[in-house]
């Protein structure tokens, strides 16, 4: 008798069981019985198809503090089956602060692939800071039994500029 095949929950047929996508299937197989022979019970077994690997690249692993969210980007894929598509469809979140050891996962569009590089490792360094606009002194004061401010205001890059006057204490107001 002939062998019959079926692939999951599909129909028993005289055809060897295929599957194109990456996954887990199960084939049965068995033999009808006839007048003349026993049957052969219905039996099985598991076939894996693994997701094909691809290499992607990644923009970069370090970036300067900005104060905003950064993180790296996959700037290429490289291995997709001519005919296929497969993007990156997000990202984890990115980090704000100076830090290392930061990580950003991406995912990809297609169940048909995966990649050793979708977690990626970045870190974020200290920004040098600057002045926008450094703080002068006031020039041609003159007296005039009021408070004179004695600085034009200063701006930095990050963070507040801090004023004292004399020996006091640093405060952003303006002496």
């Amino acid at each position: 008798g002939d062998v019959l095949y079926k692939l999951n929950d599909g129909e028993y047929g005289t055809a060897l069981p295929v599957a194109t996508n990456a996954g887990t299937y199960t084939v049965y197989y068995k033999v009808e019985g006839t007048t003349n022979y026993d049957g052969i019970a219905e039996a099985s077994f598991t076939v894996t198809i693994d997701p094909k690997s691809l290499t992607l690249t990644w923009d970069a692993d370090s970036f300067e503090y900005n104060g905003s969210v950064q993180a790296p980007v996959v700037t290429d894929i490289v291995g997709i089956i001519s005919g296929d598509t497969c993007t990156v469809t997000g990202y984890t979140a990115g980090q704000t602060n100076v830090g290392t050891g930061y990580t950003v996962t991406a995912s990809l569009s297609n169940s048909n692939y995966t990649s050793e590089d979708l977690t990626h490792t970045f870190a974020i360094t200290k920004a040098a800071n600057s002045y926008t606009t450094t703080p002068s002194a006031k020039t041609s004061l003159v007296y005039a039994k009021t408070d004179l401010a004695l600085v034009n205001a200063g701006t930095a890059k990050f963070g507040d500029v801090l004023y004292k006057l004399n020996d006091g204490e640093y405060g952003t107001a303006l002496p």
